[in-house]
């Protein structure tokens, strides 16, 4: 199976916390790193951050390409499957997404984006004066 395209081999998948009422207790997007991806799961216990508490947290894409919290549970609903085994489904459906980006592990998904967007980009060209130069 070709998995470019998947999420499990997407670097913008990521864990983030899940919402208490209306809110998040704790913001941002992590890693989810090779054995979380290799046995999903539909909610997972992490520190997010620099906390040293563990919340419950979900997959997520970073890049808002795909609402896998709502799939997993269509899914989960649709099938009868455990929300585990959908998470993986999930996870591993071939999607052909548009915004998939291959996985570098130890990087976090907004610094994924980051390193990703850089090496598109051309660098920056600087000029540099000389005495032939015309300000005109």
């Amino acid at each position: 199976m070709n998995n470019k395209g998947c999420c499990v081999t997407c670097g913008y998948l990521s864990l983030r916390a899940k919402r208490v009422g209306h809110m998040r207790p704790h913001a941002g997007y992590f890693e989810v790193e090779q054995p979380e991806r290799e046995n999903p799961r539909a909610s997972f216990d992490f520190p997010p951050g620099e906390t040293n508490a563990l919340h419950p947290g979900e997959l997520v894409c970073f890049r808002h390409a795909a609402a896998l919290p709502d799939e997993i549970a269509e899914i989960a609903s649709s099938t009868g499957i455990s929300e585990d085994e959908a998470a993986r489904v999930t996870i591993y459906k071939d999607r052909a997404c548009q915004r998939w980006s291959k996985y570098e592990p130890g990087l976090e998904p907004h610094q994924h984006f980051i390193e990703i967007n850089a090496r598109r980009s051309p660098r920056p060209r600087h000029h540099t004066w000389t005495v032939h130069d015309s300000y005109t």
